[in-house]
């Protein structure tokens, strides 16, 4: 539980500088200040992935990687450090005494079960597989020909081999999900305030559902899972929306972060594509008002984020979007066969909807009630009819 702690003081002061530097880079240029040191944090985690995806292309993700990282954030300290300062201070002056006990039991809770539990199967079959290929060898041509699930290629696997430390603890720690679940418990902390304003609002809505998320992970939050990386990411960004809008706040600034914050959760798993709807709103903002070189500004953080990660996938499975066979746009010698890609796409699929059995697939009609019975839980039954019953009488 020490090495953890340790782990994630090293996770917390380089995301933090990373952000803080590229945060104060976007005030200089748009005018827009950030409010929280989780800004920041989460920042750095989404900063720090494109980096570590961009070091595999050349090189191991290990000590290395951490060297270059650590002189750059020496510099950002160095440079920005009245800047720095001044905000970390303001920061925490505006968490009262009862925020900052909690947060400090929150870090001893989520350490807790971050050092035991149990690795779920993916781990064991290529979750850790993949990592370890990363802090030994960086990228490897044609990985998906032995390991087909490495063609899934999670930019999280890339940050995780960066946090490892395993040249430090003789092991990978695996500790990163874990502190990404304590970023998201600090956020939820925040459901607090009901007592204050004495009304709900949507956002505390959406905190009970990542309080009640993050309630399910306990035992298996140690297990480096894209599904995890992703969920947490996704709760993040939402909450953070609301918030936005709850405070009516005017700037495009932080509305378009976070919508390249939906880029990177692509990155983590192709399944989250559906929050890029999130880019209308900024994009519409930033047309009416004509801002070209905010909206230039966006895009190269896009494509600067979201090009390594295809990179990736051409280099491991020959595919640009893997398993999407339609786009068949490179003649590679180590490129999986297509087969093999539309029967992992089938699969993929399929027990998605919680069928084992190939024979059970077929309409909405045919495997909706087979997944309702047999995958969800009686809490998570009871929540889908009550939004059933709430559709009916809004509607």
């Amino acid at each position: 539980m020490l090495f953890i702690l340790f782990n994630w003081l090293y996770i917390f002061i380089t995301t933090y500088l990373t952000g803080f530097g590229i945060l104060c880079a976007l005030k200089k240029a748009f005018g827009w200040t950030p409010r929280r040191i989780s800004t920041c944090v989460m920042t750095g985690l989404v900063a720090l992935t494109a980096y570590a995806q961009w070091f595999s292309l050349f090189y191991r993700v290990n000590a290395e990687a951490n060297l270059i990282l650590i002189a750059v954030d020496l510099l950002i300290a160095v440079i920005l450090r009245k800047q720095l300062l001044r905000f970390t201070g303001d920061a925490l002056g505006e968490m009262g005494s009862g925020k900052k006990t909690a947060v400090f039991l929150l870090i001893l809770v989520c350490a807790y079960f971050t050092s035991r539990g149990s690795y779920i199967s993916d781990t064991n079959l290529y979750h850790a597989q993949c990592i370890r290929w990363l802090e030994e060898y960086g990228i490897l041509k044609g990985l998906a020909n032995i390991q087909s699930r490495a063609a899934y290629n999670s930019s999280s696997f890339c940050l995780s081999a960066l946090f490892s430390m395993k040249y430090i603890f003789g092991q990978s720690m695996h500790a990163l999900q874990g502190f990404t679940a304590l970023l998201l418990g600090t956020v939820c902390l925040d459901i607090g305030n009901i007592f204050r304003r004495k009304k709900p609002l949507l956002s505390d809505f959406v905190r009970l559902g990542a309080i009640y998320y993050l309630s399910l992970l306990h035992r298996e939050i140690m297990s480096p899972s894209s599904d995890f990386a992703v969920m947490l990411t996704l709760f993040y960004i939402v909450i953070a929306w609301l918030d936005l809008l709850e405070r009516e706040e005017t700037s495009t600034v932080p509305y378009a972060l976070l919508c390249v914050a939906g880029v990177y959760t692509v990155t983590l798993k192709l399944t989250a594509g559906l929050i890029l709807i999130l880019v209308i709103k900024p994009v519409v903002m930033l047309v009416k008002e004509k801002k070209w070189k905010e909206i230039a500004t966006y895009l190269l953080l896009g494509l600067l984020i979201i090009t390594p990660y295809l990179i990736r996938n051409v280099v491991i499975s020959g595919w640009l979007i893997y398993p999407l066979s339609a786009l068949d746009l490179f003649d590679v010698d180590w490129k999986v066969p297509a087969q093999l890609v539309d029967a992992d796409s089938y699969q993929i699929r399929i027990w998605g909807k919680g069928i084992h059995d190939y024979e059970l697939y077929g309409g909405v009609t045919k495997w909706w009630p087979n997944w309702f019975r047999t995958i969800l839980s009686s809490t998570e039954k009871g929540l889908i009819l009550a939004d059933a019953a709430a559709l009916l009488l809004l509607g």
